[in-house]
């Protein structure tokens, strides 16, 4: 990765440098700059550094390779002057920033560009890190399995979804006193508390022209699904309650007729050889595409390439060498039908229940799922598709933040400054996402 680049990028792009230079303490009698203690941060964060004391290691060592990140006579905080700064100053500084950020990219039209298949998709989900032992607070708090009590902080999580590019939009956080302190009904309360939060931010989603809400099966709520339809927006939900009503009747239902739809999903692999002449003094070059695409069950099995196009051609300079292959990597059976939803208002739900055919380790298996939504006219497979591309985003984006960016990782004991962080860090990631996944791709 070539930070300069990329930070140059977001400096020019995003105008981070003057926003993170104009952040300021609630206490000005200190010595240490909030815009010094962030460019440690950012560091910190994009060189993957598991904790502050790797950074202060790597500012002291004796190359002090991170001596070039500060300006000639910058005071450079030791490790407790980083922590006071981050606890004094105020994290919504921050997530103005990441405001900011979001508003620049609907001016550049960006959402207007960039979307997953013709629709503008955006993915809420409860986002639960740095989790402790300790009782810091403004944190939420569980009993685990052991009997064990963890500390974490808790928000709900808002990505939007493209072709190319993946960017989170918003974090925000749980407030405490949106979950009552009851450890004997944890599910329960939980369940509330990521329903609260969502119906004050669905508004919004218009802000980023959302066409259709991917959600998880906390919020299969009629409430949730009418203020998703009054705003003119779709939604897409996981069912996996075995208990609710509108399970049962799917799963007797479905289960006494055959599938409405059978299709297999085919990944296509175009390979492209150039072998130069020895006059031109070119080196051979390669080109791989790799697609996938749906079509009808065929007599084809699983997990077996199946060459469909091998040719070479001969140029006056070189030959070119193309190979086409292609090979079934899931058989999916469709059933689906309109439902009724207590107190959801604007007529039926659509039920799809699917069973997928994989191949691994050379044996078959089937993986059922069952989801809901309001869509009514658009094809199974692409509602089928966009479940599966949540869970994806499961993976590339809030996995990719507590693992990759150590966002599950405790650096200070502070509410405020967990917030600072957690902020700081979907600026990153989404400035990473855009620079590799868009700019330089253009």
């Amino acid at each position: 990765m070539n930070l300069i680049n990329l930070l140059d990028y977001g400096n020019s792009v995003y105008d981070l440098n003057k926003k993170i230079n104009g952040l300021s303490r609630q206490n000005d009698e200190f010595p240490t700059k909030p815009s010094t203690v962030l460019k440690m941060d950012i560091a910190m964060i994009l060189t993957r550094m598991p904790s502050i004391h790797y950074l202060m290691n790597s500012i002291d060592s004796p190359s002090k390779p991170m001596r070039k990140l500060f300006c000639k006579g910058e005071f450079v905080p030791k490790t407790h002057a980083l922590r006071d700064c981050m606890t004094d100053t105020d994290y919504h500084q921050v997530s103005k920033i990441l405001e900011d950020m979001v508003y620049q990219l609907k001016r550049n039209k960006f959402f207007e560009n960039h979307t997953y298949r013709g629709k503008h998709i955006v993915i809420a989900d409860g986002l639960e890190e740095f989790e402790t032992k300790k009782n810091i607070s403004g944190l939420h708090n569980r009993r685990h399995k052991n009997g064990e009590e963890g500390h974490y902080f808790k928000a709900l999580g808002l990505m939007y979804m493209a072709d190319d590019v993946d960017i989170m939009l918003d974090l925000y956080p749980f407030e405490k006193n949106d979950v009552k302190e009851d450890i004997e009904h944890n599910e329960k309360i939980k369940s509330e508390g990521e329903i609260t939060v969502l119906k004050k931010l669905i508004p919004r989603f218009k802000e980023y022209y959302t066409d259709i809400c991917v959600l998880d099966t906390m919020f299969l709520n009629a409430p949730c699904l009418n203020l998703i339809k009054e705003e003119g927006m779709e939604a897409v939900v996981r069912l996996k309650d075995k208990k609710r009503l509108i399970y049962q009747d799917a799963e007797k239902l479905f289960q006494s007729r055959e599938e409405d739809e059978s299709y297999e999903i085919v990944k296509r692999i175009e390979l492209k050889k150039k072998k130069y002449s020895k006059a031109s003094k070119k080196k051979t070059t390669s080109d791989s595409q790799e697609y996938y695409f749906t079509r009808p069950i065929s007599g084809e099995n699983l997990k077996e390439k199946i060459v469909v196009e091998e040719k070479t051609v001969s140029h006056p300079k070189y030959e070119s060498y193309i190979k086409v292959t292609e090979e079934v990597i899931k058989k999916v059976q469709v059933w689906e039908d309109e439902f009724e939803l207590t107190n959801y208002q604007h007529g039926n739900v659509l039920v799809i229940r699917t069973i997928e055919t994989t191949k691994k380790d050379g044996k078959e298996q089937k993986d059922e799922m069952y989801l809901v939504t309001t869509l009514l006219e658009e094809p199974s497979e692409f509602i089928v598709d966009l479940m599966h591309r949540r869970w994806d985003i499961e993976l590339r984006g809030f996995r990719k933040l507590k693992t990759t960016y150590h966002l599950n990782h405790l650096y200070i004991g502070n509410d405020n400054a967990i917030r600072l962080l957690s902020y700081l860090t979907l600026i990153i990631f989404n400035l990473v996402e855009l620079y590799f996944n868009v700019h330089t791709k253009k």
